[in-house]
């Protein structure tokens, strides 16, 4: 027993000193970081504010994380770059930082860590993100402008939930799906061009975005879940495609201006579509058939334009040619005359 209870004694002394070892708390210029098993965690800045870049690496350590509080009340700091090295940014980290009005975010996910900003007007999502995760934005009143450079695959539910400020968007063709209640309460909401590749609409997507005029549905589409673009008051104009085989509950309700549907289908494929309940917008629209959606018709206005460019060139060149060739024939001709001048003066 007594061996048993010296092994014990033995093996929590040694733990208890070598485990400090592997974590140290450091300071290198603006930063406070620990850094354990080789990888740097910021967990706090000591700056001026202003434009702040997160290092990618300190003293040679690459910089991973960004710890619980670490910007906790830094109302100096205005805007926040965020290198591809961070792999985790603790939710809490950037709480009370109500200045900051611009993020450039390259974390391969983006957390709800950067939610709840009052004063966020810009957002840059980097090349490396594939996804912008459950919250990520939400509750950004003074949101207005979201850049996606990466190959987003996923924006999760509720991502710019009531960013009411936020005017357009562009959606990469790269998403393939999106969560609940994406764009919920967007009231400012007037545009906004969705993924080539997405499946479903999903529930709630663009609830009382009261300002949405126009929305094309693309042809990947088959399902328009439930409440999709529910109390959307403004909305006029929807493209559905002739892929869309369901509508479900109140997807449409209560979209008291809705006047027209452009269907990519025939009247026979828009009848078999399972259409749910309370899709009172859609009962009081023209049902257009046949219709190309607004990227078909550029591509074909595009290919048309192209079309019309090579024949004017065509034109063009033809016209260059007629030219030239008569610049020729005048030149030989004047030659010939000038010759027979010269013949005739070595007869005299």
């Amino acid at each position: 027993m007594k061996r048993i209870i010296t092994s014990i004694l033995v093996f929590i002394l040694a733990f208890s000193l070598v485990a400090p070892l592997s974590v140290s708390a450091e300071k290198s210029g603006d930063f406070e970081y620990t850094v354990e098993d080789g990888k740097a965690t910021i967990t706090g800045y000591v700056g001026k504010g202003g434009a702040v870049t997160v290092p990618s690496e300190i003293d040679g350590t690459p910089v991973t994380a960004i710890g619980a509080l670490a910007f906790e009340g830094q109302t100096s700091v205005t805007s926040l770059k965020i290198p591809n090295s961070v792999e985790t940014v603790d939710y809490t980290a950037l709480k009370g930082c109500d200045s900051i009005e611009s993020l450039d975010v390259d974390t391969e996910t983006v957390t709800m860590a950067f939610s709840r900003l009052p004063s966020l007007k810009e957002v840059t999502i980097g090349e490396h993100v594939k996804t912008i995760g459950v919250s990520a934005f939400e509750v950004s009143p003074s949101l207005t402008t979201v850049t996606v450079k990466g190959p987003v695959t996923e924006i999760g539910s509720s991502a710019f939930e009531q960013c009411s400020s936020l005017k357009s968007f562009t959606m990469p063709d790269t998403v393939e799906k999106m969560g609940d209640s994406v764009f919920y309460k967007c009231t400012s909401l007037a545009s906004v061009k969705l993924s080539s590749s997405l499946k479903e609409i999903f529930d709630g997507n663009f609830v009382e975005c009261t300002s949405l005029k126009e929305v094309e549905i693309p042809d990947s589409v088959t399902t328009i879940k439930d409440f999709a673009f529910y109390n959307c008051p403004a909305l006029t104009t929807v493209y559905i495609p002739a892929s869309v085989t369901k509508i479900c509950e109140l997807a449409f309700g209560y979209t008291p201006s809705l006047k027209t549907v452009n269907y990519g289908g025939t009247e026979e494929d828009w009848e078999k579509i399972t259409v749910e309940h309370g899709n009172d917008g859609l009962d009081g629209a023209t049902i257009e058939y046949n219709k190309r959606s607004g990227s078909e018709e550029k591509q074909i206005r595009n290919s048309e334009d192209v079309t019309r460019i090579v024949w004017a060139v065509v034109a063009c060149l033809i016209v260059v040619a007629a030219i030239v060739t008569a610049i020729l024939v005048w030149i030989s001709e004047k030659k010939k005359k000038e010759a027979k001048k010269v013949q005739r003066k070595q007869r005299h």
